[in-house]
């Protein structure tokens, strides 16, 4: 069984298609803290992070002042390159709420 099959299987929360899932994603994690992984679904490529606020960042990265901001970064130029449609979120984990 290869990584991303298990990070798919023990994710808290899967979201696809993110650009069409922001109420759910809003919903599953506003107010928490926590990782997550951004996995490319063309490469398979996975990128993990983690925030005191998983709405704050994960929307961050789906918004084009990011990624010109931060056109360096490796997540920036994947999601230049790929597109955000080809990228899923994975909640690997939910820890504490945001004060």
């Amino acid at each position: 069984m290869n990584t991303n099959t298990l990070l798919f299987q023990n994710a808290k929360y899967v979201f696809l298609n993110p650009t069409d899932q922001w109420k759910d994603i809003a919903t599953a994690v506003k107010d928490t803290a926590g990782v997550y992984a951004l996995v490319n679904k063309v490469n398979g490529k996975v990128y993990i992070g983690s925030s005191i606020n998983l709405y704050y960042r994960l929307r961050d990265y789906y918004a084009s002042w990011y990624i010109t901001t931060y056109p360096d970064l490796l997540i920036s130029k994947a999601i230049i390159k790929y597109g955000f449609i080809n990228f899923a979120i994975l909640i690997l984990e939910v820890t504490d709420t945001v004060p």
